[in-house]
């Protein structure tokens, strides 16, 4: 689910897993991303740097879930010590 919320509002899933420093700053560049991307002189900037700001929110995301999961498998070896 988060994947696809990073697809369309790379800050929005930013925030979810709460990073609000670099939701901040990626909402910031997604704003001048659409900017570039409705001028026709740089529209092809503007996709550039979408996809940038899409691949970043999904490795974000990816890296909290995999620090959520060791954390659970630390938890369960706490547990059974």
């Amino acid at each position: 689910m988060l994947y696809l919320i990073a697809l369309f509002f790379p800050f929005v899933s930013l925030l979810l897993v709460r990073k609000p420093v670099q939701a901040t700053i990626s909402l910031l560049l997604h704003l001048l991303a659409a900017f570039l991307f409705v001028t026709v002189i740089a529209s092809w900037l503007g996709f550039i740097l979408f996809t940038a700001l899409v691949l970043h929110a999904f490795f974000v995301v990816h890296g909290a879930q995999a620090d959520r999961r060791a954390e659970r498998i630390a938890e369960a070896v706490r547990r059974s010590d």
